[in-house]
């Protein structure tokens, strides 16, 4: 009898037990991409200083960016136009509306060819927004990019857009989509730049909105967006067959989401991938804010980031 009351009273322990450790397995693993991006989060949050120790210097490659970001969105879209225009670079000023263009830098255009892009309005157009990293990082790190590369882009199959309206819609990037469709243009992936110029670079998951993913197991599935917490949107799994183009160092972020021009591109079936700054608690801390100052963008991480597009455009054939 004292037997079986043991083995009732160690049933009582292990049942329940083995319940717990169940659910906190399978926890785990449906938040397995969350809980290791969430730690990268709070360990850049320990070390985060709000101001770059390596500031854009006004006289480096970059030097563009303090003039952008004390300009409007249209001032913005008039300077980019004429710094192309300094460089000598053929461009494409293709109206969208209100007075926006998009403008379109082509390569070799004869047969399918990769499309990079960056937005240049800003969210809040005011002088004081001064939208360094949304996306005034992405901006400068692409002309540079073509001015580095302008002798070579009539020998790659690679076209370069800056787009308008982003931020009330991703308007240009549609507009885009069209107007190359009419022309017989065949874009054969899309590579969006946005919020870069803080960390290193990594490729984001798109969606209908961004924002932080997480589970709640046998409940639901939430975004959080820094703001307020939502249902999950409608998710583009990356490309595999678009990573194989890339360093393969370039990381990947699946709970981290984005929504950007990418997104764009992806609901109209066009292969596409968001490439970002690896430091989200920067992100988190100048999203949409007056924080986003341009002393807080590092030179070093526009200069990464520039180097990998180069090496990209260089191995396109």
């Amino acid at each position: 009898m004292k037997a079986l009351l043991r083995k009732l009273r160690l049933k009582r322990v292990w049942i329940p037990l083995s319940l717990i450790v169940l659910f906190l397995t399978y926890a785990i693993f449906v938040n397995r991409h969350s809980l290791c991006e969430g730690l990268s989060y709070l360990i850049d949050g320990i070390f985060y200083e709000p101001v770059s120790n390596y500031p854009v210097r006004s006289n480096g490659p970059f030097r563009l960016a303090h003039k952008l970001v004390s300009l409007s969105s249209l001032e913005r879209m008039k300077a980019i136009k004429r710094t192309l225009s300094e460089n000598g670079i053929d461009f494409q000023a293709i109206p969208v509306a209100e007075g926006y263009e998009n403008i379109f830098v082509p390569g070799k255009l004869s047969k399918g060819f990769l499309l990079i892009e960056a937005h240049y309005d800003k969210r809040v157009d005011d002088m004081a927004f001064h939208a360094a990293t949304d996306n005034t990082g992405s901006v400068v790190v692409l002309l540079a990019v073509i001015r580095e590369l302008k002798d070579e882009l009539p020998r790659r199959p690679v076209a370069f857009l800056f787009t308008a309206l982003e931020e009330r819609g991703l308007v240009g990037a549609f507009h885009f989509i069209e107007y190359a469709r009419q022309r017989g243009y065949r874009v054969e992936g899309a590579l969006c730049l946005d919020m870069v110029g803080r960390g290193r670079p990594v490729i984001a998951t798109s969606a209908n909105a961004a924002g932080f993913c997480f589970h709640i197991p046998f409940y639901r599935s939430m975004l959080y967006n820094g703001r307020e917490f939502s249902d999950v949107p409608d998710l583009w799994p990356i490309d595999r067959s678009m990573l194989n183009t890339y360093p393969p160092k370039t990381r990947t972020y699946k709970a981290f989401v984005s929504c950007t021009d990418a997104s764009a591109f992806l609901r109209m079936e066009i292969p596409a991938l968001h490439l970002e700054g690896d430091n989200m608690w920067h992100a988190d801390q100048v999203w949409g804010r007056n924080t986003d100052t341009i002393d807080r963008l590092d030179e070093r991480a526009l200069l990464e980031c520039k180097s990998l597009i180069e090496q990209l455009v260089r191995k396109l054939r």
